[in-house]
């Protein structure tokens, strides 16, 4: 029994050293997923900004 016993302990540390790596892998595409919207949201933001001055323009242009 402790033969087995020691053969699932390995096992589970495989399989939580696993866990982790996958984990750290989310963690950089969250953080990736992060960067990317707060680009995003720069791009809403200025937005309204970019469409007044191309209504402006094309104003001018009439």
């Amino acid at each position: 029994i402790t033969e087995k016993l020691l053969k699932v302990t390995e096992d589970l540390l495989i399989v939580t050293e696993e866990l982790l790596r996958v984990t750290e892998e989310f963690l950089k595409l969250l953080e990736e997923l992060l960067r990317v919207n707060e680009k995003l949201l720069r791009v809403i933001e200025e937005l309204p900004e970019m469409l007044l001055k191309v209504t402006r323009r094309v104003s001018k242009s009439d």
